[in-house]
This record gives C-alpha cells, sequence and structure tokens, in this order.
C-alpha cells in the first residue's frame, strides 16, 4: 500500500520549511511522489505472465479450451493490471529492486533540474526528494552547498529519515529531515533578506 500524506501533514510540512528557510539564505525544496515512474512496460510483462498462467489452468483443466476465449482472458488480465491503480501499484512491489532504484534516482534529479530552474544561479538549493511507492529518500544539493559541506551529512540526514519511517509517521520523518537540512545549511548560508523564489509549499506529483 502506497502510504499518502493528509492535508494536515502537507500544512505541517509547508510550515517546516518555512521555519528553515528563515535560518538559512538557502532555498530548501521538498518534493513527494506516489511512485517515480509509472513501469507500463513492466505491468504489461506481468500481465502477460499472469494472463498467461491462469489461461494454461483453465486450458489443463478443462474448464476453457476456446481460444477466443482464452485469448480474451489474457486481454483482461493485462488490461486490469496496467489500468487499475491497486493492481498497478501492486505490480510496482514485483520489479526488481534495482530497476526501481534506477527510475527513482532518474526522476529525483529530473525534478531537480526542474525546481533549480525557478532560482537565480547565486541562489543555494538543496532538493529533499521522496517516491513512496519505492521507499526511497534522496538529497540533492546544487554545487555551491556541496563545496561547504560533506556528503556524509547528507547521507545521515536520509539515514535518519528512513530509521524514522519505522517509528513514526511520514509527517514527522519529513519534518525531522528538514530540520536537520536546515542546520547543515545554516552555518555555511545564513539568513538573508533574499526574496523566497521557490515558495514554501510542499511539490506533490503524480
Amino acid at each position: 500500500m502506497v502510504i499518502k500524506l493528509t492535508e494536515s501533514d502537507k500544512l505541517l510540512i509547508s510550515s517546516a520549511i518555512t521555519d528553515a528557510e528563515r535560518i538559512t539564505s538557502a532555498e530548501i525544496a521538498v518534493v513527494i511522489t506516489p511512485a517515480s515512474d509509472g513501469y507500463a512496460s513492466h505491468n504489461f510483462l506481468i500481465g502477460l505472465v499472469l494472463g498467461g498462467v491462469i489461461c494454461s489452468c483453465l486450458w489443463f483443466l478443462g474448464i476453457a479450451v476456446s481460444f477466443p476465449f482464452l485469448f480474451s482472458v489474457q486481454l483482461l488480465v493485462i488490461c486490469m493490471v496496467v489500468f487499475v491503480p491497486f493492481l498497478r501499484n501492486f505490480c510496482i512491489y514485483l520489479i526488481p529492486k534495482n530497476i526501481q532504484l534506477h527510475r527513482a534516482a532518474h526522476r529525483a534529479y529530473s525534478e531537480y533540474m526542474t525546481v533549480s530552474r525557478n532560482v537565480p544561479a547565486f541562489v543555494p538549493v538543496v532538493l529533499l526528494y521522496i517516491s513512496l511507492a519505492e521507499h526511497y529518500a534522496h538529497i540533492i544539493a546544487d554545487r555551491a552547498v556541496m563545496e561547504k559541506t560533506q556528503d556524509e551529512a547528507w547521507d545521515n540526514v536520509i539515514k535518519e529519515f528512513i530509521a524514522g519511517m519505522k517509528t513514526s509517521s511520514i509527517c514527522d520523518s519529513c519534518i525531522n529531515a528538514i530540520n536537520k537540512i536546515a542546520v547543515q545549511l545554516t552555518g555555511h548560508f545564513p539568513a538573508s533578506q533574499n526574496p523566497n523564489y521557490i515558495g514554501d509549499h510542499i511539490i506533490e506529483t503524480k
């Protein structure tokens, strides 16, 4: 089951972003998506295999031997797996983890590029990307930030986020991660009078 944020969660996270950006001149963006990819080709393959197994059982048991009927069953199973949201989301768990992580990482950098286009080059940017279906979280910082911070610091924030998800809600874990990001930034990029280029709302994608 894919975790969903409530409207109250969104408000709390947006408030945490606002508080964090009061102590640093860097822009902090939070992107949360239900899944990093639609996995249409993989779902089609899963539907094809599952439909083939069902049709083979029907034929072997003598329940159905007509080709048009079996072919219709095959198409029905494929359509259900590809288009029914519940089955589509369930099939994500059948996709190899390395493929999930690859798609999630690619989507994370794509979202970072989208966010960074809205910010002047002189403004530091840090993106917290969370993909719920893949259980994936990653922090992407621009060059200015990476020159003054250590990779280990961001890795620790993600590790704490993942550990927190086991004992608390995604909202609480996200707020804690935002606060940790702000602490890492404020020493190098203290608060200034620069305008807020991104906005403090959480970015949700489909």
